[in-house]
């Protein structure tokens, strides 16, 4: 299994929970349907997901648009660029809140325009064409997810299930994390459990909205399972955000 495309991250936004990045700057949903569409759009200096830098340091961009039902039910989609190809997620679940407890249950799909591989390793034996069509689902996988929320704290479950790509290989790499955030202010520790042990590693982030939309993270990873595995330098990240 490729495990580098687990690396990826998912940015989900619902008009019932915010599971998608911080997003501050805010505009007037459509309604329809008995519930509301929602957009966003994002740029950041690079692409960071779970702790890790997964365009080689090069800047990214991502936007979704997203429907979520008085019910609590929401579906959306979500894509970004990353360093030579698009990665699409599709999501959906059900999403709201009872005495001041957040709950956000649902799944999602990432799927690959490249299936996850550079252009150098599709051009080592000079037949890229055949290469891209096995490559097209060679790094798409899913997850359910389970979120709660209670005041500023947060507990996050991602469980991958199903195939991986176009192998018969089952997902079975899992990422928990728990944040607090008190107004600008956001921290998260998350920890990436793979089914090889050897990947496993932790993570901390520090961020801080400077102002609506504009948002620095301190990211570091503290722990890893197999020492050298990954770049441990702290790195900061910075992002701008907004709705439409």
């Amino acid at each position: 299994m490729n495990n580098r495309n687990l690396f990826r991250k998912s940015l989900l936004g619902t008009a019932v929970a915010a599971i998608m990045a911080p997003l501050s700057a805010t505009a007037e949903p459509i309604s329809f349907a008995g519930g509301e569409i929602t957009g966003s759009a994002e740029a950041a200096t690079y692409y960071l997901w779970r702790g890790s830098n997964e365009s080689n340091g090069a800047g990214a961009i991502s936007g979704s648009l997203d429907y979520g039902h008085d019910s609590g039910l929401y579906t959306g989609a979500w894509v970004s660029s990353a360093t030579e190809e698009l990665e699409m997620n599709f999501y959906g679940g059900f999403a709201g809140e009872a005495g001041g407890f957040s709950y956000d249950l649902g799944a999602v799909q990432y799927r690959f325009t490249r299936g996850g591989l550079s252009r150098g390793e599709l051009d080592e034996d000079g037949e890229v064409e055949d290469q891209l069509d096995r490559a097209r689902k060679g790094a798409d996988f899913q997850e359910f997810y389970v979120l709660l929320g209670y005041g500023g704290f947060g507990i996050e479950g991602w469980f991958g299930f199903g195939e991986f790509g176009a192998s018969d290989e089952d997902v079975e790499d899992n990422y928990y994390a728990v944040t607090y955030d008190h107004g600008p202010f956001g921290i998260a520790v998350g920890h990436a459990d793979f089914d090889m042990d050897e990947m496993d590693y932790t993570h901390l982030d520090l961020s801080y909205e400077i102002y609506d939309g504009l948002t620095f993270t301190y990211t570091k990873i503290v722990d890893e399972e197999t020492e050298g595995l990954r770049d441990t330098t702290p790195a900061l990240h910075v992002a701008y955000s907004f709705a439409f």
